[in-house]
């Protein structure tokens, strides 16, 4: 395994995840750590597959991507909660792979997947859902950045990519820009 993400939280412990669906949490002493890993049969596990992100958000809750899924972290009760795609669920998750985070400026969390863009709204608990709809561009998000008006910029299957979450609108640039 190779470590493929890494966070330090507010509590200054070191999250670690793997390419082989490990996350590790580490204090300061180093004798204080946990292992979490995917359990088929435990709900409050992890989803499964390597460990593409890790983020804290300004409310102090972390967030995991893996290659199945979006996973809140419960700190009282040490696991889970998973947030997945559902067929025929367009307030779900639009596609478990990758899974990358980002939280805007608003503190708004927004969820990149090999098929498009998630907004995660906290009070629902559901996702919207926003796709580039130029096919040359492909619907895979990755990496975002955000600049100083607002819009985001992220690696996509083609180039480099915006999307303007004010209009819903995506742009793609390539070597013509």
């Amino acid at each position: 395994e190779w470590i493929s993400s890494m966070l330090l939280d507010s509590g200054r412990f070191i999250w670690v995840g793997t390419n082989g669906g490990s996350l590790y949490r580490v204090g300061q002493s180093l004798k204080e750590y946990s292992i979490f890993t995917h359990n088929p049969q435990d709900s409050k596990s992890i989803t499964a597959g390597d460990i593409n992100s890790i983020l804290q958000d300004r409310s102090g809750i972390i967030w995991v991507g893996t290659k199945e899924g979006l996973n809140r972290f419960n700190k009282d009760k040490q696991s889970f909660t998973r947030f997945i795609h559902v067929d025929r669920d367009s307030t779900s998750l639009s596609n478990n792979y990758w899974c990358s985070l980002f939280e805007d400026k608003s503190g708004t969390l927004w969820i990149g997947t090999a098929d498009g863009l998630n907004r995660f709204n906290k009070e629902s608990l559901n996702f919207s859902r926003f796709f580039p709809t130029d096919q040359q561009q492909g619907r895979f998000i990755n990496r975002m950045l955000e600049d100083n008006n607002g819009c985001f910029w992220y690696a996509s299957g083609t180039g480099i990519s915006m999307f303007d979450p004010a209009t819903g609108s995506f742009r793609n640039f390539n070597e013509s820009d």
